[in-house]
């Protein structure tokens, strides 16, 4: 029997074996493990199953082909970027939640998300989310995609002591989390009816914009799968 992983518990969640970059501290979500654990895998009979990919992106990105990108689009269709409307919070994840496992059936290793699952997680990440770095963007008047990253909170962690959130800990804690100066794209999904339009590059470009404007450096943009061309080569380019 075949099994894939590790998964925690999914591929929606935390996955996969760190094998390179180790010489940069962890983001927040991403495994992080000790170098040996491919050998040893691989030792126990293991084989690699699917490798992924994490970019580290500042926020002075090249725009040239962006922007051009955008005003093609733009004299096609009517595009816009709209932020979430936080008072009707849940209304948004039931939402969302539609694109998100529409966007990503062909992905490798897919696995739906359930509505209750769906809301249940967004709602945990409200209270950490900066409510302007999770936007939508539509096409005429059909919601087409979104895209959401968090402050990268293992900069805060990595400042407590032996990781134990005592109430020295959780007041250190609180105090660095308004410095953090690094966000973690989660997620960029658009519906596959569209993934061929180029919005993934307008939704890279407003976060980029939305992220310096918000004191941050920049991001990491990860758990990008190597068959996943497009978006490696959009990354690539950027």
């Amino acid at each position: 029997m075949q099994e894939d992983g590790p998964l925690n518990p999914s591929i929606n969640y935390e996955l996969g074996v760190l094998v390179d970059g180790f010489d940069k501290p962890p983001f927040f979500m991403m495994n992080y493990n000790l170098p040996f654990y491919k050998s040893m895998l691989l030792d126990l009979g293991a084989q690699e199953e699917m490798t992924f990919q994490a970019y580290h992106l500042p926020c002075n990105i090249k725009r040239e082909k962006i922007d051009r990108i955008a005003s093609l689009i733009n004299k096609r269709y009517s595009i816009r970027v709209e932020n979430i409307n936080f008072s009707k919070f849940k209304k948004e994840a039931e939402s969302l939640y539609q694109i998100y496992n529409d966007a990503f059936e062909d992905h490798w290793g897919f696995l739906p998300f359930t509505k209750e699952e769906f809301v249940f997680m967004a709602g945990d990440m409200k209270f950490i989310m900066d409510k302007d770095l999770v936007y939508k963007i539509y096409v005429q008047d059909e919601c087409a995609g979104f895209i959401l990253a968090l402050p990268n909170l293992n900069e805060a962690v990595q400042k407590i002591k032996n990781g134990r959130l005592s109430i020295l800990g959780a007041l250190k804690f609180l105090y660095y989390k308004r410095k953090i100066k690094w966000v973690k794209v989660m997620v960029v999904a658009i519906l596959k009816k569209y993934q061929k339009l180029g919005l993934g590059s307008i939704l890279y470009a407003e976060m980029a914009d939305r992220v310096e404007r918000n004191g941050y450096l920049g991001g990491e943009l990860s758990w990008v799968a190597d068959e996943n061309k497009k978006m490696k080569k959009t990354l690539q380019t950027l």
